[in-house]
């Protein structure tokens, strides 16, 4: 069975997307499970705060 050029190119084109994304993911500093807690809780103190 002959490998079609056309899905090749398809398949390495979303791998080459995946990857980016993996990779632009890791350059940011992970948070910890506790820091976005802490992030969370701290947006809704703010929307909750009447003047």
């Amino acid at each position: 069975m002959p490998i079609d050029p056309k899905k090749v190119r398809t398949v390495l084109k979303i791998s080459l997307e995946v990857l980016k994304t993996i990779l632009s993911a890791t350059d940011a500093p992970p948070s910890t499970h506790k820091q976005e807690r802490e992030k969370s809780n701290a947006e809704d103190n703010h929307k909750n705060h009447k003047p």
